[in-house]
């Protein structure tokens, strides 16, 4: 699909979405709709057919433990937070340092832990070809950037649970 508008300097051209059950493959300046992934791992989803998603996201786990105390650990991740669920109940959130959170005494058995990344939406609308890193100030002159401040590659920022969690059981 090609979407075609006149743009000038008085132009002001508006944010176009194509929605559905597909993936996006991104490498440099060229997109190609895929397949969505059938599992994510624990990396950037970026590079994993959603480089534009900027939704939250369930990592859903099985584990099986003795009656023991149960700490959850999520070290690294791209997002605002994440909260986590035991066997459906809502446990608390993980968002600051030492990114660890008790989700207390289990009894022994399955039980299904779910991390819900929260995303932020720079990917979907950030200034996705501004060059400049250093950028910090996030007003409408970040996407009208020119020169050496603008590429047509884009700019992505990784998002995800990016190290696999780490459950600790203390009996």
């Amino acid at each position: 699909m090609l979407v075609r508008t006149p743009i000038g300097i008085r132009t002001k051209v508006e944010w176009c979405y194509l929605l559905g059950e597909f993936g996006v493959k991104v490498a440099g300046c060229e997109r190609t709709i895929c397949a969505l992934p059938e599992k994510l791992g624990y990396s950037t989803i970026t590079s994993q057919a959603l480089p534009f998603y900027t939704g939250n996201i369930d990592y859903v786990e099985e584990i099986e433990t003795p009656d023991c105390e149960l700490v959850a650990r999520v070290s690294e991740y791209r997002g605002a937070l994440v909260r986590v669920f035991l066997d459906g109940e809502d446990k608390g959130v993980i968002a600051f340092d030492p990114f660890r959170l008790n989700l207390g005494r289990v009894k022994a058995g399955r039980h299904k832990l779910v991390f819900r990344l929260f995303g932020n939406r720079f990917n979907a609308f950030g200034a996705l070809h501004n060059t400049d890193v250093n950028e910090r100030w996030v007003g409408p002159q970040i996407w009208r950037t020119s020169g050496d401040k603008w590429c047509y590659e884009y700019r992505l920022r990784d998002m995800g649970i990016t190290a696999s969690p780490v459950v600790e059981m203390y009996e």
